[in-house]
């Protein structure tokens, strides 16, 4: 018979049409061949398939025909990535899943299912039941109540409501729980229930410590310190401070120390992050260290190394092993190293509870930690003692005790050995009546002046003894003749009066002489110089912190036995407190006294009882004092303002208001009682 050769290069079947008639490249139809072709395409490449295997000899129940008759397969799945083959096999007795290894030919059972099947290892997957032991349920109970579970396996919450409540004892709580069944577990999605125990930790108050007093002035000082430990909320924070006073036992309050608070192991940088630590304490010596710890107890030489280290480096103090473990060390802290030199003496020293009861409580808001409060009203040179304080629902917890001395008063006094020059009382009761402020030029169209000076206690005084000790002098473009000028009680409050008919326009420098004073400078100006004029106007604003009473500004409300100044009814000012107007170079005084007391009838003069120099502060918004301008306050003002203190401002108006002809500046006074 002859053979048939074709080649089926369309890989492709046709069987539409007869056999006889079937193009070349295609075949009718075929067995046991793979056609690999691209998506859509209608040709491919034709590759012989491996025909089926026998595997023989496997004994496995569900496939052979005496464990289950009639089997066969109903389908198959493919998993070339592992080299296997699935196949679902179906019979009389049982239906099942098997495996086919191609690697090592091998064929296994993945699941069977048969009403009489007893499979060798095991038959069936019996799934347990989840138990509330099996979850591992954990609780906590915070110091307030509240309650937190958790679970190893499954879902919990606790079905026990929060406490609410702290307790004054560590207490046990017993909570139930519900867990929600995770799955692989015959129960899975029921709940199971049962109870744990936690222990709800007592509360307990706050620790304070009170930290390095700061910005020590002569009337204030900035208090600080901080709160830990606080486990039931602090409700309440502040100090108690007062003057120490009343105390029976000695300390040593150090100017130069630093708190350490924490440490790396054993040792402390005494530098880093701490500010205060600063040059103050830059080339101190080992000697000049005294090194104490939380309990006062003095921590010895032999038990640190200290190192002062030149320049940028920080000063470190090391603790060594003979004062303890590092835990022992750690539990000394807060560790203070003062400078040993810089110790002064306290006597009668308070104990916290004593500043407490009888110090001034300066609480702070909002509660915070660390907090800090500015202290005003405080006397100069004066050593105090504080406390810090916190509140919570246990009770208050004070802070150890820190002192800290007031600096020496920084008041500016007058110069003992200088004349001032400054305007006089009018002529006329009903014309103007301002001694040290306003115009020189009166009402009468002449010039009126008073000279004071301090005394060599430094305390102001009246003019000199006799007016007559006095010698005045003028330069400008005429002669100037000084006139005594009556009216006025005691000779050495007199004014000087200078007649303005017959002088030429212009400036006119008035100069004042006794021996062993200098005189400063003035001006009068007559008519209306082509010269620059300069002049300063100063408005009061006068307020008090404390519980003092406001001061006002001196003035008599009477006008009688010709001592009245600054008349009217009110507290009010009737004239303006001004400098000038001078010509640039030129400075001058201007004198504004304070009062308490409203004067009472006629020949009665203010007064301001109880006057503390070192609680008044004084200030020009947006000048610099010793630069711009000069305050000076005197304890005690000229006779012609009773007793009142007073405060003088000295300037250059040219100076103060940078040039400008004329300015106004708010001057602040304020009276910290």
């Amino acid at each position: 018979m002859a053979q048939s050769k074709r080649s089926f290069n369309q890989a492709r079947l046709e069987r539409d049409l007869d056999d006889r008639i079937v193009p070349k490249g295609t075949y009718r139809d075929a067995l046991n061949i793979s056609i690999d072709t691209s998506e859509d395409a209608n040709v491919g490449v034709i590759e012989n398939l491996k025909g089926n295997e026998l595997i023989a000899n496997q004994s496995i129940t569900g496939l052979s025909s005496s464990t289950n008759a009639n089997a066969k397969v109903i389908g198959s799945c493919a998993h070339p990535e592992g080299n296997r083959i699935y196949y679902f096999v179906t019979g009389d007795k049982s239906d099942g899943i098997f495996e086919h290894n191609l690697k090592d030919n091998t064929v296994k059972t993945i699941i069977i299912d048969s009403s009489d099947f007893v499979a060798s290892s095991p038959t069936k997957v019996v799934l347990p039941t989840f138990a509330f032991s099996d979850a591992v349920v954990t609780a906590t109970v915070t110091k307030d109540g509240t309650i937190g579970v958790s679970a190893t396996l499954g879902t919990v919450f606790s079905l026990t409501p929060d406490f609410g409540a702290s307790v004054s004892t560590n207490t046990t709580r017993v909570i139930q729980a519900q867990v929600t069944v995770p799955a692989g577990y015959s129960n899975t999605g029921k709940f199971v229930t049962g109870t744990v125990t936690a222990t709800q930790a007592a509360i307990a108050a706050p620790v304070v410590n009170i930290l390095d007093c700061t910005n020590i002035t002569a009337t204030g000082v900035t208090l600080n310190a901080e709160y830990t430990n606080d486990s039931a909320g602090v409700t309440a924070i502040g100090f108690y401070y007062k003057a120490n006073t009343g105390g029976s036992t000695t300390v040593t309050n150090f100017t130069n120390e630093f708190v350490i608070r924490s440490l790396s192991g054993r040792s402390a940088n005494l530098s880093s992050g701490a500010p205060l630590w600063t040059d103050p304490f830059e080339g101190v010596a080992a000697s000049d260290l005294t090194v104490k710890d939380k309990d006062g107890t003095t921590i010895t030489s032999s038990q640190y190394d200290y190192q002062n280290l030149a320049g940028p480096q920080p000063n470190t103090i090391y603790f060594k092993s003979n004062l303890g473990t590092v835990d022992q060390v750690h539990a000394k802290l807060p560790i203070t190293v003062s400078q040993t030199s810089t110790g002064a003496t306290v006597s009668n020293a308070l104990t916290a509870a004593q500043v407490q009861s009888s110090g001034t409580n300066a609480a702070v808001t909002p509660i915070t930690s660390p907090f800090s409060k500015a202290i005003t009203g405080l006397s100069a040179s004066t050593t105090y003692a504080v406390v810090a304080y916190a509140t919570n629902s246990v009770g208050t917890t004070l802070s150890s005790i820190k002192y800290f001395t007031t600096t020496a008063s920084a008041i500016n006094r007058p110069t003992a050995d200088k004349l001032f020059i400054v305007p006089a009382i009018s002529e006329s009761a009903v014309e103007n009546r301002n001694v040290g402020y306003g115009d020189f030029l009166k009402g009468d169209g002449n010039y009126y002046i008073q000279t004071v000076t301090g005394a060599s206690s430094g305390l102001l005084s009246d003019s000199p003894a006799s007016e007559d000790q006095i010698t005045y002098s003028a330069t400008g473009p005429s002669t100037v003749t000084f006139t005594d000028h009556g009216g006025v009680t005691g000779a050495k409050n007199d004014s000087k009066q200078i007649q303005a008919s017959g002088l030429s326009t212009g400036f006119y420098n008035i100069t004042a002489s006794r021996s062993g004073y200098t005189s400063s400078t003035i001006q009068i100006k007559v008519g209306s110089p082509s010269n620059a004029n300069r002049q300063s106007i100063f408005t009061p604003n006068i307020t008090s912190t404390g519980s003092g009473t406001t001061p006002i500004l001196g003035h008599v409300t009477d006008v009688g036995a010709g001592l009245s100044y600054n008349a009217g009814s009110s507290a009010a000012p009737t004239a303006v407190f001004k400098i000038g107007p001078f010509e640039s170079s030129v400075s001058g005084t201007v004198f504004i006294p304070l009062q308490t007391s409203t004067p009472g009838p006629i020949d009665t003069l203010p007064t301001f009882s109880g006057f503390d120099a070192s609680k008044l502060d004084i200030s020009i918004s947006g000048k610099t004092n010793g630069v711009d301008y000069t305050a000076t306050i005197w304890d005690l003002g000229p006779a012609l303002f009773g007793v009142l203190p007073c405060i003088m401002v000295e300037c250059n108006p040219n100076t103060l208001n940078g040039g400008t002809a004329s300015v106004t500046h708010t001057l602040n006074i304020t009276y910290n009682y």
